[in-house]
């Protein structure tokens, strides 16, 4: 609905002379659509978002100024002139504008917000967005939700079928999710193959059942491809402001992690967010480890099994105890990348006779290193 009263109105700015057919014309759509059509109308007029009652205040009053001016000056003020002259004079939110054709800046305005490949809103238009839809959540005491999602083996994909089947998968997914969306949600490709979806007035129940079917409508198409028919499918998370965040970052942190957990699991799935006792998502990862514990009097050797590997620890089978408190310094081979990290032993558990369960919570890392870890869990979370 949005966009069809965003057409009308530039319809009206574009065909309509004089002024007062313009002003009447714009006044028509707002008694068709409502105070919406407000919002809209400011946003072009005036490049102003606002909620839909302080926007007709602003209208009424340009409005008003317009026939003041025109009352003083001793002709017709054209509507653009009283708009400018409002904003700079009367509500001082302008200082020193410029002047552009109405068709041209929408074309700037439109590519500017737009993702080239998917047509999809760009990360820059979704980080505006999920602020301004936070701040009217709290403002009216409502819930908004995120859907943080991605297409499943992308990279497998891509080494298999080529870059442009990949591009093909990402334009398919856009328009499959951009078609059968509500009008009042927010669509956006976040990165990569990375895409968010904000739900204004919608809780975390709810946004589940709108990701379900978006995953069903996703398993159930096939792309063509140079002779190929290409499944695909999405995993995805679900965080709810306020009930799992009331920051813009945070909730992004938690659909995210929400995303890493459905992975985990095994793909083409979406969850809510939980809170978990463990920071970090644990990958299965089996593979001899040396070490040495690192302490002031001496420093013991030892030759570890590894059962999980995560970006902030790990968890090693080993044959002889080592006190929770004691610091490792561990070699981890990842990829055919060898990389140093130490880490303090936070739990110690008997399996059997000369067997030990080391928990190891990573301290902080330098900067090379931490990044091997977190791209080895992102790069297997996504395989």
């Amino acid at each position: 609905m949005m966009e069809a009263v965003r057409k009308a109105v530039l319809a009206c700015m574009c065909n309509c002379t004089p002024d007062d057919d313009l002003v009447a014309s714009l006044n028509a759509v707002i008694e068709q659509e409502g105070q919406q059509a407000c919002r809209i109308i400011m946003d072009m007029v005036a490049h102003r978002d606002c909620d839909a009652p302080e926007a007709v205040h602003h209208w009424e009053a340009i409005l008003a100024h317009r026939t003041e001016l025109s009352r003083v000056i001793g002709r017709s003020v054209s509507l653009p002139t009283a708009v400018c002259d409002y904003l700079h004079w009367i509500d001082k939110s302008i200082g020193c504008p410029k002047l552009i054709d109405i068709g041209k800046f929408e074309e700037i305005f439109k590519q500017a917000r737009r993702d080239f490949l998917t047509g999809l809103y760009n990360r820059q238009e979704f980080e505006e967005a999920i602020g301004r839809e936070i701040a009217r959540a709290k403002r009216y005491e409502r819930k908004v939700s995120l859907l943080f999602f991605d297409l499943d083996s992308f990279k497998k994909l891509n080494d298999q079928y080529g870059h442009l089947a990949g591009d093909k998968a990402l334009q398919y997914l856009a328009e499959i999710i951009g078609k059968n969306k509500r009008e009042e949600d927010v669509v956006a490709r976040y990165g990569g193959d990375e895409f968010v979806m904000l739900l204004p007035d919608t809780g975390k129940e709810d946004a589940l059942r709108l990701a379900e079917r978006f995953r069903r409508m996703v398993e159930s198409r096939r792309i063509p491809f140079e002779g190929h028919s290409l499944p695909i499918t999405i995993s995805g998370g679900v965080a709810t402001c306020p009930d799992d965040a009331q920051a813009a970052v945070k909730l992004i942190q938690c659909a995210d992690h929400a995303l890493h957990v459905a992975k985990r699991q095994g793909k083409n799935s979406f969850l809510g967010y939980k809170k978990e006792a463990r920071r970090f998502v644990r990958l299965p990862f089996f593979e001899k480890i040396k070490g040495r514990t690192v302490s002031d009097n001496a420093n013991v050797d030892l030759l570890a099994e590894s059962k999980n590997l995560g970006s902030g620890g790990m968890l090693l089978e080993n044959d002889f105890p080592v006190h929770v408190g004691s610091v490792l310094e561990l070699c981890i081979v990842l990829a055919g990348q060898a990389v140093t990290v130490r880490g303090e032993v936070v739990r110690i558990g008997e399996l059997a006779t000369n067997r030990f369960d080391l928990g190891v919570s990573f301290l902080a890392q330098q900067e090379p290193a931490q990044m091997v870890l977190d791209n080895y869990v992102l790069n297997s979370l996504r395989q």
